[in-house]
């Protein structure tokens, strides 16, 4: 294993993206030395190393339940090794906000703010997350919302699940995992609100762990979060519920009433 790289990690009935941290020690099994301060591990080596998911992972620690506390690591479709778990890593900087750390320190900004395109536009980005089942009709309150605002001379964009799998920076073969639209779709929000967008886009069943990622690499620009019916977040997440049995113009009328409401649209008359 080696840094930087992705690999799956299966256990139990989990399958998950997950990165090498930190290598602890290593002991080479073929020679029975032990070494610290690697940057890697090879084949036949002994690790202690600490691993990151970016989806919360149920486990055992292997010495009380030994059958949850145990995984194995696939690379290319291909075990490429196995583990047991000693104890859950400390609470600490994770993979995303390393990441968007590293990134603010060499994103050179315009000299034009969001803010002044805000007076200039006469609005505040953000991003739009319609959120719900799928089939309640998503995607169509999507594509109304934002004919209306633009009708209205708004600077406002949706974009769909297909425009938002473009190879933006991602790994090659990646384009239908999740985690990998989830990433993509942050760094586009990022984007899209820096220039002063109203960016509008749907996910089905968007779980927390998932919105969390999604405002970190959004970060520092905002965003609102609508379910339509049923949705997994917790209710602290979302900041509007709308029924899919309603007209879909009255569902419009609600988002824009609620961007007007947290001054995204600070002169709208409904």
């Amino acid at each position: 294993m080696i840094y930087d790289k992705r690999y799956l990690l299966k256990l139990g009935t989990a399958r998950v993206p997950v990165w090498l941290r930190h290598i602890n020690n290593v002991l080479d099994a073929s020679e029975l030395t032990t070494e610290s301060n690697r940057e890697h591990i090879e084949r036949h080596d002994v690790a202690e190393c600490v691993l990151e998911t970016v989806k919360p992972v149920a486990f055992d620690l292997s010495a009380e339940i030994a059958q949850t506390g145990r995984f194995v690591i696939i690379d290319n479709y291909q075990i490429a090794g196995g583990g047991v778990i000693l104890d859950a890593a400390p609470g600490q900087g994770g993979l995303i906000e390393e990441y968007v750390s590293q990134r603010e320190k060499a994103w050179r900004r315009s000299r034009i703010t969001p803010a002044l395109r805000g007076l200039r536009h006469g609005q505040r980005s953000t991003l739009v997350i319609i959120n719900g089942p799928a089939d309640t009709g998503k995607a169509d309150i999507a594509f109304q919302l934002e004919e209306r605002l633009f009708n209205e001379g708004r600077q406002v964009y949706y974009l769909g699940v297909d425009n938002s799998l473009l190879a933006i920076g991602g790994q090659s073969g990646a384009d239908n995992l999740r985690d990998e639209y989830i990433r993509r779709l942050g760094e586009t929000s990022h984007l899209f609100t820096d220039a002063g967008f109203i960016l509008i886009t749907t996910i089905s069943n968007l779980e927390d762990y998932e919105l969390n990622i999604l405002k970190t690499l959004t970060s520092p620009g905002d965003y609102l979060v609508v379910s339509v019916d049923d949705h997994n977040l917790s209710d602290d997440f979302v900041d509007l519920i709308i029924d899919s049995k309603k007209e879909k113009a009255v569902s419009v009328a609600q988002i824009i009433y609620l961007l007007t409401k947290r001054q995204y649209l600070p002169d709208y008359s409904i």
